[in-house]
């Protein structure tokens, strides 16, 4: 890709800089649609279980509190929306919700891109404005945040982070001359909504503030969105849980971070700025280490910005340091809270500072531009090595991730039977959500081969009209926090025609349907020509000894093996 900048003389034409920016902001989005495809699966994961499934199962009961309530410390009332049209229209298996996703992402880019106008709208939009909207669009979609972007429930972490950008940009727009007021309210309307996404939200209004103080603007304007405060951070506090809220304030872990744990905060903190470029030269130990001087390179910028809005007064510039000073703070809030408990660079936590790097940039907008117009060949090598290597890490989007999903159909199956594959305290946290779909049919528990599971598990089925099937026991292992189940791995197919069925019986020896497994992996020991015939499930500890029936459902074949009852794996 380098290759398009090459030239004879001193300068790179302005076509070969435009149509490099082009295929890597092509390439990055392109890569990253690919990606959301191979990650893709309807389970629901994590948080999206009591945050979206059961909260769509209150609301079917007429409990509309629950639009409101807060999801441990964020109010969520916004991708609440999304969570409902899921549900209801989509079958809740969660491809809306990726598509909101991207479509938020999207919404980003196009208002920073916005800004890059504002800031260079004394010249004609040329080959240099787009190479830089390209980079940001581009960017924007960084694999960096894998996580967050595959991840149905983050609806509300994109717009978390999106929509206090747009309130920014009306609010530098009402500051100009001569406009309406509709800017104004349309900043208090996104500010409003910043709100109803995290916790974090409810610095918009405070920034907002800030941001008018440094621009002189009317007292009323600035008394007017501190009333808004105070009256966001009532709201708060009205949806509130007060013994959550009791438990973050008194957190003996938040409370020592701050008495004893200076310094490594600050480290933590740093790494956490610099996390997007821990992934751009390639993670592992270079790439933690290179995300700790990334940081002080984003704070060393900022402050440099900050010194430079006390001269100019730049109202373009105070409403992009506004962001930046919101990234900033949320960054402290995740290094009290996390430091200790998880790293700074995870995925889960770089699609934030991956905006604050993309606004920060826009700040620079003037000086950027400048280096692409004039076309030097050292100047625009060097400001496309960074894209080069984003791109680069961009590739991981196009691996397959059929390990990773297949795992995760079959943790449904475990969480269909009431099997615990974590600690009771986090297992407990699923019962109640997947009892409520499981009942109601909703998300994953209205299509096949989830639906029936909970209800026929445990009913007598007879094996009679099955074919023979082959197939047979690859492994039989103890589970860490549950002692009433086995996890079972085989493959199974037709024995006549070679057919995988997807769903499989575990019947005891009075046919009793004591457990559950789904076919999908490649297992070692099954022909070549079976394809993915191996299969996970879990069974009843009780048939430890017995003969255990395995029935595979479409097609329907059998093949029955005595579970040993030692040596088990643990």
């Amino acid at each position: 890709m380098m290759d398009i900048l090459k030239s004879e003389g001193k300068t790179v034409s302005a076509k070969k800089i435009q149509l490099f920016f082009q295929l890597y902001g092509v390439l990055m989005v392109a890569f990253a649609i690919i990606g959301a495809f191979r990650a893709y699966t309807p389970i629901p994961y994590s948080d999206m279980w009591p945050g979206g499934v059961e909260f769509y199962a209150r609301i079917v009961d007429g409990d509309w509190r629950a639009w409101f309530q807060l999801h441990n410390e964020h109010p969520n009332t916004l991708a609440r929306l999304s969570y409902y049209a899921d549900m209801r229209w989509f079958s809740g298996l969660g491809r809306s919700l990726i598509v909101t996703n991207y479509a938020i992402v999207a919404v980003f880019a196009f208002v920073l891109c916005l800004f890059v106008r504002e800031a260079d709208k004394g010249n004609k939009a040329d080959y240099a404005r787009t190479s830089l909207y390209c980079f940001i669009v581009g960017s924007a979609y960084y694999w960096c945040q894998d996580t967050n972007l595959t991840w149905e429930f983050q609806v509300s972490f994109f717009w978390a982070q999106t929509l206090p950008l747009c309130a920014l940009l009306f609010l530098y727009k009402s500051t100009l001359p001569q406009v309406s007021s509709r800017h104004f309210w349309l900043a208090c309307l996104f500010g409003v909504a910043s709100v109803g996404t995290m916790g974090n939200g409810l610095l918009v209004f405070p920034l907002m503030v800030l941001v008018s103080i440094a621009l002189r603007q009317p007292a009323k304007r600035v008394i007017f969105f501190a009333a808004l405060s105070v009256a966001m951070l009532a709201l708060y506090h009205i949806s509130d849980d007060k013994e959550l809220t009791s438990q973050i304030v008194h957190n003996e872990h938040n409370i020592d971070s701050l008495s004893n744990k200076y310094f490594d905060m600050l480290v933590f903190f740093c790494a956490y700025l610099g996390a997007p470029f821990s992934f751009v030269v390639g993670r592992g130990a270079v790439g933690n280490y290179a995300a700790t001087p990334a940081g002080v390179v984003f704070l060393v910028l900022s402050l440099f910005q900050l010194r430079q809005l006390a001269v100019t007064r730049n109202s373009l510039q105070a409403s992009l340091l506004g962001y930046v000073t919101f990234v900033l703070v949320t960054g402290v809030a995740i290094s009290v809270n996390r430091i200790g408990v998880s790293g700074p660079t995870i995925p889960k936590y770089t699609t934030v500072t991956l905006f604050g790097w993309l606004a920060l940039l826009a700040m620079f907008t003037p000086q950027i531009l400048s280096l692409l117009r004039q076309r030097k060949r050292a100047a625009c090598a060097l400001l496309c090595i960074i894209p080069a290597a984003m791109l680069a890490g961009q590739t991981p989007a196009l691996k397959s991730r059929h390990k990773e999903v297949y795992r995760k159909t079959v943790d449904a199956v475990a969480l269909s039977l009431g099997t615990r594959l974590q600690t009771p305290e986090i297992a407990n946290i699923w019962v109640k959500p997947v009892l409520v779909a499981q009942k109601k049919h909703i998300s994953i528990y209205s299509i096949y081969p989830y639906r029936d599971i909970a209800e026929q598990y445990g009913t007598t089925i007879s094996p009679a009209a099955a074919r023979p099937a082959s197939g047979g026991l690859s492994s039989v292992e103890r589970l860490p926090y549950d002692n009433e189940f086995l996890r079972v791995s085989g493959w199974i197919s037709d024995a006549e025609h070679g057919e995988i069925p997807q769903l499989v019986r575990c019947l005891d020896e009075g046919n009793t349907v004591v457990g559950f497994a789904l076919t999908g992996a490649r297992d070692g020991k099954a022909s070549a020509s079976a394809g993915n015939s191996g299969f996970q499930g879990y069974v009843k500890a009780s048939v430890i000894g017995a003969t255990v029936t395995f029935l595979g459902d479409a097609p329907l074949c059998q093949f029955k093996v005595q579970i040993t009852p030692e040596p088990l794996r643990q």
